[in-house]
C-alpha cells in the first residue's frame, strides 16, 4: 500500500515539472500576444482622442511617437502612412534586425492614413 501511494507522488510530481517546462517555453508567445492585446487597446482609446487624431491628420510623427511613449511599456517604433496600401510613410524610431518584432496598424479612415505601431520584447 504504502509503495502505491510513493508511485502516485511521483507521478503528480512528474506531471507538474512537466506542466512547468511547457509553461516556460511558451511564455514568449503568450508575452507577445499579450502585448498585442495592450497596445491594440490603447491605439482604440488614442483614436477617440481628439488632440492625437490632430498629430495624425498634421503628419506629426515624432509627437505621435512622444504621446505614445507614455503608455507603451515596451520599446516601439511608429510609422505612419498617407493610405490604406501603407505607401508614402514616414517612420519615427528604430527596428532591430535581429529581434522578432509584432505590427500593430489602425486606419484613420477621416484622414485616410494608416498608423502602424512596430514593437518587441527583448
Amino acid at each position: 500500500m504504502m509503495k502505491t501511494i510513493e508511485v502516485v507522488i511521483a507521478i503528480v510530481l512528474l506531471f507538474f515539472f512537466v506542466m512547468f517546462i511547457i509553461q516556460n517555453f511558451t511564455k514568449p508567445s503568450t508575452d507577445i500576444d499579450l502585448k498585442t492585446r495592450t497596445v491594440e487597446e490603447m491605439l482604440l482609446t488614442k483614436a477617440d482622442n481628439n488632440d492625437f487624431q490632430q498629430l495624425i491628420n498634421n503628419d506629426n510623427v515624432a509627437d505621435i511617437y512622444d504621446d505614445l511613449s507614455n503608455d507603451m511599456e515596451t520599446n516601439f517604433a511608429i510609422r505612419l502612412c498617407s493610405n490604406l496600401n501603407n505607401t508614402s510613410c514616414e517612420g519615427y524610431g528604430t527596428v532591430p534586425t535581429d529581434t522578432p518584432i509584432k505590427t500593430v496598424d489602425y486606419y484613420f479612415g477621416i484622414y485616410n492614413k494608416t498608423l502602424s505601431v512596430i514593437f518587441w520584447i527583448k
